[in-house]
């Protein structure tokens, strides 16, 4: 069984961004670790709906945000595993945790933007998100990005 556990802001941010780098790093074959850092740092200023950890040393984690367009809608802006963790249940446990805060909140939908091609569409598929926008180009380039939303009513 996954244990999720509530992170604590500021003190598990730089584990987080440490978690984000390595999984990009893994997954594109390099990273601009500063860059990255201040683009994650930016989400933690958002009203967070749910910051939530998995395993112990971290094997992933999730950070769910309020929009900010008064929509009540919550934005699943980043989840991530460990690439050695990949395959243990985690990113499903992390996504359940997500779906379950923002729902419990009062969230009407849930959203998160993801690449194009990216292994985990599958895994938001099949908790029920459904795409909710064409490919957009990433501002930072690579493949560009969809926006899947998920009724919680």
């Amino acid at each position: 069984m996954v244990m999720i556990a509530t992170g604590l802001i500021p003190d598990d941010i730089d584990r987080c961004i440490d978690l984000w780098v390595d999984a990009l790093r893994h997954r594109d074959g390099f990273a601009d670790a500063h860059a990255l850092a201040e683009r994650m740092r930016h989400h933690f200023d958002s009203t967070v709906v749910r910051f939530a950890l998995s395993g112990q040393p971290l094997a992933g984690f999730a950070l769910t945000v309020a929009r900010d367009d008064g929509s009540r809608t919550a934005v699943l802006e980043r989840i991530a595993v460990r690439p050695q963790s990949a395959g243990l249940g985690i990113g499903r446990a992390l996504l359940a945790d997500a779906i379950g805060s923002a729902k419990a909140a009062g969230y009407v939908s849930l959203e998160l933007a993801v690449r194009t091609g990216n292994t985990a569409v599958h895994l938001y598929e099949k908790a029920g998100f459904l795409p909710a926008s064409v490919p957009v180009p990433h501002e930072l380039g690579g493949q560009p990005m969809v926006t899947y939303r998920l009724g919680l009513r």
